[in-house]
């Protein structure tokens, strides 16, 4: 099963973690199950559902010109969120 890195911009912060999953929208929704909000910078609990909830309805995006690498925005209790998922290992 394949790694993927996920890199979360947020609120000024940048976070990184990785899961196994079998294609990248899998691994974006197992990611945001994972999420430990007290990690992220104002985030919460709250704003962690909210992003469940958005991600869940939303395709990311391949980058042009990149190989395995999509993005995605997402709004976060009002404040964005750019979300950057990287197939690491196949």
């Amino acid at each position: 099963m394949p790694i993927y890195t996920v890199v979360l911009d947020y609120k000024g912060g940048t976070y990184i973690s990785q899961v196994k999953a079998r294609t990248y929208k899998e691994a974006c929704l197992k990611w945001a199950d994972e999420l430990d909000p007290k990690v992220i910078f104002g985030m919460g609990s709250m704003g962690k559902a909210s992003l469940q909830k958005e991600l869940a309805g939303e395709e990311p995006v391949l980058i042009q010109g990149l190989k395995n690498v999509w993005c995605l925005w997402a709004s976060v209790r009002g404040k964005q969120a750019l979300i950057n998922i990287i197939q690491t290992e196949i």
